[in-house]
């Protein structure tokens, strides 16, 4: 009996061996699997970083671009005021100039125009006083201005206008 205990003891054992022996053969697989998963995961982990790393210095260079084009855009603004500021101050000599002329030009021409109706009025006093010369006195009927217009003298025979 105690022989029969022992192998009865002897085949539990070898039982219990086989089934710790399969349980390790199995989680040995299982760590295996986990090994190469982990292994994967890490170059998965490794190529993302370097993803990542890459886009950050993407990220990185689009920022001082759209900096450099900012400090361009203000650039590009303040030399737009500046020759809008320029424009505007020629423009304003200008039209100040040519105010200045128009104002020259119609003095002038204002001062022709009162010479001419002074040499006129001077010729109609010499054409008078020619008429009424002598014996005979002739009487010139010459037709004469009926304008309204300021630069007119109504009653004067010479008008550059169409009276």
């Amino acid at each position: 009996m105690a022989l029969e205990q022992k192998d009865k003891e002897l085949a539990d054992c070898k039982a219990l061996f086989e089934q710790l022996k399969k349980d390790f053969k199995y989680n040995l697989k299982l760590l295996q699997d986990r090994d190469l998963e982990l292994e994967q995961s890490d170059v998965s982990v490794t190529q993302l970083r370097s993803e990542i790393t890459r886009h950050m210095s993407t990220i990185s260079e689009l920022g001082v671009r759209c900096k450099n084009a900012d400090d361009s855009i203000q650039v590009l603004m303040r030399e737009k005021e500046l020759a809008e500021t320029n424009m505007r101050k020629q423009l304003e000599r200008e039209r100040a100039d040519h105010s200045a002329a128009m104002r020259e030009c119609h003095l002038r021409y204002a001062q022709e125009i009162e010479e001419l109706r002074n040499k006129c009025h001077l010729v109609e006093q010499q054409l008078k006083v020619r008429a009424n010369f002598g014996n005979h006195a002739v009487t010139m009927h010459l037709p004469t201005c009926k304008s309204s217009n300021p630069l007119c003298i109504p009653g004067r025979y010479f008008c550059n206008q169409t009276c």
